[in-house]
């Protein structure tokens, strides 16, 4: 059985002037073949995991307002 990258992620750690234990995610992808299957989710939650382990006090995600998936 192989393996398949589903999707990435890019925490940016002190993302802006002044930040103190900040994050910005500034990339996240899924594989359109495995959309809506919960990847997106575990992938949101390992990074979340990381940054506390790093001892991160906030995480921003920003997005565009015509990407409604990502809103919803």
């Amino acid at each position: 059985m192989f393996n398949k990258v589903r999707g990435f992620g890019v925490l940016k750690f002190e993302s802006f002037e002044g930040a103190n234990r900040v994050v910005e995610i500034v990339w996240l992808g899924i594989d359109k073949a495995c959309k809506r299957e919960g990847h997106g989710r575990k992938l949101i939650r390992y990074m979340e995991q990381y940054a506390k382990e790093k001892e991160v006090r906030k995480i921003y995600l920003k997005t565009g307002v015509s990407n409604k998936a990502a809103i919803c």
